[in-house]
Parts: structure tokens; sequence; C-alpha cells
């Protein structure tokens, strides 16, 4: 294979373990991938779609053999890993977001309690605006693993960098892994700012003025209109 599936490949294996270290999962919860691009080996041989980590494989020993390529109809062209049970949910946001280079699911605790709480994470902090792109909203409701799922995940994303998965933890775009797992971090933390900012006095939003400012900002950097 070319060095640039080698770069992408022990990026991703980086990033997954990273999950895990930030306590981001536990055990096997989550996953991670990355698109290949139109110039890799096993996209022009294969009909690759993406790099995913692989179903029910501790993060503590994941090697980069592990990690499985799929092609568009989520089939593994390599090694005897089974992708990941949310391998529809990454195919769905590569194809509706032709700029996502990367994806990651996570299962963190304040994440998790705004999504079961049906509570999207307002736009409290300054960051949460430039690098998601506002309130991070959440899906609608749909079974782990299901087409449904996919489907609403893009919706509630839209032409953000993250969302929330009731009762299911979040989900956040970028890049590239490493961007991917630093939404993610963001994400989390802004949950947590928002939760006991809410049990203090109440969570107030940015102002109107800085809000549109970062949006701006946040535009220039996705080239999206949000």
């Amino acid at each position: 294979m070319d060095n640039r599936f080698d770069i992408q490949r022990q990026e991703l294996l980086s990033a997954s373990q990273a999950m895990l270290d930030r306590g981001l999962v536990t055990g096997t919860a989550g996953n991670a991938s990355v698109r290949l691009s139109g110039n890799d080996a096993w996209s022009n041989a294969e009909n690759a779609a993406f790099i995913v980590t692989p179903s029910s494989v501790h993060y503590e020993s994941l090697q980069l053999d592990d990690l499985v390529v799929v092609n568009s109809d989520i089939e593994p062209l390599n090694g005897d890993s089974i992708p990941s049970t949310e391998s529809l949910l990454h195919h769905a946001i590569y194809t509706a977001r032709p700029d996502v280079q990367a994806i990651m699911h996570t299962h963190s605790t304040f994440a998790t309690v705004a999504g079961i709480a049906g509570r999207p994470i307002r736009p409290v902090i300054d960051e949460l605006v430039v690098y998601v792109g506002g309130a991070v909203d959440v899906a609608e409701y749909g079974e782990p693993g299901s087409e449904e799922l996919a489907e609403f995940v893009v919706v509630a994303l839209a032409e953000k960098a993250a969302c929330l998965l009731p009762h299911h933890g979040m989900c956040a775009v970028g890049s590239s892994a490493s961007q991917a797992l630093e939404i993610c971090t963001l994400v989390e933390k802004a949950a947590q700012i928002y939760f006991y900012a809410q049990l203090w006095n109440g969570a107030v939003e940015l102002p109107t003025e800085a809000l549109e400012r970062e949006r701006a900002i946040y535009r220039m950097r996705s080239g999206f209109d949000v």
C-alpha cells in the first residue's frame, strides 16, 4: 500500500487509543474511521471507502492490522477483523458530507447525559462555535447499528462538526482522526461546563454578536454556511 495509507492507518490507531486514554470510551465501546482518498492504492484497486476500527477489540491491544478497510457496501477487504457495528453510520456521514475525512463516535459521560436528557449543548463557550459551528444538537433515537440511526445522525449533524446520539454518546467529524478526537474532547468539556452552569444559576449563551462572528470563523474553516 502507498505511504498515505500507512499514515492514515497509524493516525487512526493513535486517535482510537487516545479515546480510551482520555476517558471518552471504556472497553471496546465507540468507534472511529478515516476516509480513503482517491489516490490511495486501496481505492484505486478495490473501491475501498474507509478504514474503520474493528468490532469487539479492546483498544489497549488494538494493532494496525486489526483496522478494517471496507468498500462502499461495508464489506471488509483485509484481514480477519469484523468492521465496527456502526459502519453504516460512518458510511452515511461520508456520503452526505464530502468535506469529512474522519469520524469518531464516543460514549463520554456528560455528552451521553445530555443526549439522554434530550438537551442540546448550547453555545456557552467560544470554542464550541468556532470548532463545532454552534449548539451540539440531539439526533432522533435509532437503534445502534441501524440505517435509521445513520439517517438521523446525518440530519442532526447537518453542516456542523458534532451531534449527540440519544442514549448512545456523541459523534464528531473532522479533516483527520486527530481533529475528530479533539472535537470529541471539546464537546465533552462543553457538556460538563453547560451541566454545571445550569446547576449554578442557569447557562447563559454567548452574546448574539459573538455568535455571529464565531460562526463566520467556522464558515471560513469549514466552507459551510451555518
